[in-house]
């Protein structure tokens, strides 16, 4: 007693008819309509590039904002950094009130950027590594004066 069973599982087999294209670019028998590998990866390739395209133009509509706040990042940083291991014979706190001066002129307009980026740019690439005490105290007298020319000069 040999009874066939047939599997529901089989593949169906589809006549050439089901698998002509129609006029809307369909397969029969698919959902998806048929698209080239080209406008498959052109949609993504745009898409990315008017995301850049956006985040250029905030950036460089805010690029003024941005070179404010990275310049007083800078001069924030470099009196931690005067102000860490002052050699004794520097008034701390006439350092300290320099720094606000130069802040709040800053904030205000009235420096020459130029002079104050010179004279941060020396002060670190001089007391870069491990200087002497005598060497730290001259260039922070240097800086000082530096400082102050600069906010003289506007």
């Amino acid at each position: 007693m040999n009874v066939e069973k047939e599997n529901p599982i089989e593949k169906q087999e589809i006549s050439e008819e089901e698998t002509k294209t129609d006029d809307e670019g369909l397969i029969s028998g698919e959902f998806i309509p048929k698209r080239g590998c080209l406008k498959g990866c052109l949609v993504p390739i745009i898409i990315i590039f008017i995301i850049l395209t956006i985040i250029g133009l905030l950036v460089n509509s805010r690029r003024e904002m941005i070179r404010q706040l990275i310049i007083q990042r800078v001069i924030n940083n470099t009196e931690k950094q005067v102000l860490n291991n002052l050699p004794a014979n520097i008034d701390k706190k006439s350092v300290s009130d320099l720094f606000e001066s130069v802040k709040s002129a800053y904030k205000e307009g009235r420096i020459d950027e130029k002079t104050l980026e010179d004279a941060i740019k020396e002060y670190i690439e001089n007391t870069r590594g491990m200087p002497s005490p005598e060497m730290k105290k001259n260039e922070i007298e240097k800086l000082i004066k530096n400082l102050k020319e600069a906010m003289r000069s506007d």
